[in-house]
């Protein structure tokens, strides 16, 4: 009786962890992963579609590239909690899904170009404003920066979105910063929003 129920017991937790791993594997490989993306590589979900013409030269790039294909996937949950800081709560998560489910947000994401840049100077010496990054004045904030990622993309809308005004900011060619935090590597700070 005592060995029946200890391989019972064995058996369920081998159960468990299987499931877990296959959940986890499952769900992290829906992204290609930094070997399979390529210039001019296509990501779509149903009728949204993430066009890359730059290819990530890094893991810093890449977490960038599959933190604005949450905006294609609606994999909100699981990639904002893999790649930042600090993790939008349930509620925005919610929110954020269920304008996706019906129909809100992006159409098409097309990455032109993503560099990395070491430090503010290396920003400034590429033409960057290193002393602020939209509203957020960084000389004067004590972040922890590794890396900064300067993606320019293009940005359009659903129809659902512009017919019923349903946009948070403007479609078109965007220019963004992304500061990566030293001690674990995961998205500290994003400029929303720079033209």
């Amino acid at each position: 009786m005592k060995n029946k129920s200890l391989w019972i017991f064995t058996i369920g937790c081998f159960l468990l962890i299987l499931i877990y791993f296959l959940n986890t594997y499952i769900k992290s490989n829906n992204f290609p992963s930094i070997k399979e993306i390529s210039k001019d590589y296509i990501y779509s979900n149903e009728d949204r579609e993430l066009v890359i013409e730059d290819s990530p030269d890094n893991i810093y790039e890449y977490n960038v590239i599959k933190y604005i294909s949450s905006k294609i996937s609606g994999d909100f949950e699981d990639v904002f909690d893999e790649l930042l800081l600090s993790p939008y709560d349930s509620i925005t998560i919610n929110n954020l899904k269920k304008q996706y489910t019906e129909g809100y947000g992006a159409k098409n994401i097309v990455i032109h170009a993503i560099n990395t840049y070491e430090t503010l100077d290396d920003l400034k010496e590429d033409g960057h404003d290193s002393n602020r990054l939209g509203n957020l004045d960084i000389q004067n904030i004590n972040l922890d920066i590794n890396k900064i990622v300067h993606v320019l993309y293009d940005f359009n809308y659903t129809e659902k979105s512009i017919t019923e005004d349903h946009m948070t900011f403007s479609e078109g060619i965007k220019s963004q910063h992304y500061i990566i935090n030293k001690t674990n590597n995961k998205i500290l700070f994003i400029e929303f929003l720079g033209n």
